[in-house]
């Protein structure tokens, strides 16, 4: 089912290290301000929620992927050594600001290289109920 006006909440990143790398699944929690996005890292995940509109789970992803991510592994592996911290996509969170009557379908979306899945989770319920179509004129219940 087609969105009627996508808006993307958050980019969701799984942290990845090396095995003789820090663990950062034991670090204390991370909440950071910025302009763009407020960013949160906990338990080895790291959520970008958006400040800004983006339509597309690309166009957020570049807007995050972009800049901010190399340059916070370059400054970490600096500090820490190489490959100290990399992180990788993991999945987008994507409401509809316009979604059509009656209650909000759940979704899911994820993206993994050149694959992408979506599944809707609720089974959506129309607002009424179809009109039958007219009887035609002459016909016979084959039903009586």
């Amino acid at each position: 089912m087609a969105m009627n006006e996508p808006h993307v909440v958050a980019i969701e990143d799984r942290i990845e290290h090396g095995p003789d790398v820090i663990d950062w699944s034991r670090a204390a929690p991370l909440d950071k301000e910025e302009d763009d996005f407020r960013v949160q890292a906990e338990n080895g995940l790291v959520r970008f929620e958006l400040k800004v509109h983006y339509a597309s789970d690309e166009a957020a992803r570049f807007a995050v992927e972009a800049d901010h991510i190399p340059n916070w592994e370059f400054v970490v592996g600096l500090e820490r050594g190489p490959n100290a911290i990399t992180l990788r996509f993991d999945r987008s969170e994507i409401v509809d600001r316009n979604p059509p009557p009656g209650p909000p379908p759940l979704r899911a979306h994820a993206s993994l290289g050149g694959l992408t899945a979506s599944a809707n989770l609720a089974t959506p319920t129309p607002p009424a109920f179809p009109d039958p179509p007219a009887a035609a004129v002459g016909s016979r219940n084959i039903l009586a």
